[in-house]
């Protein structure tokens, strides 16, 4: 999160996006992003990023879920669950 208050985050290989929404509390990382999830259930419908994640002392932990746009016959809401630790940057990094 900058100074600012803006939050940018990239998912793998993709542009960074700003997240939208941003809202911390208690520990907790919730927003909402332009990204996708490169899974076979994921790409079959157009989606945005919904976070919600809880910082819990070296990891970051809980679920990204893919959200379909809008469509005249619904959508869906896919969750994948998220476990990032932190790691010690390498020799001369």
């Amino acid at each position: 999160v900058l100074e600012s208050g803006e939050m940018h985050l990239q998912v793998g290989r993709q542009l960074k996006s700003l997240v939208n929404d941003v809202n911390l509390s208690d520990g907790w990382l919730r927003g909402r992003l332009m990204g996708e999830i490169p899974t076979a259930d994921c790409r079959r419908l157009p989606h945005d990023l919904l976070l919600d994640l809880k910082h819990r002392g070296d990891r970051i932990t809980g679920t990204v879920t893919a959200i379909s746009r809008p469509t005249p016959r619904g959508g869906n809401a896919l969750p994948h669950w998220l476990d990032l630790e932190r790691q010690q940057p390498a020799a001369g990094e």
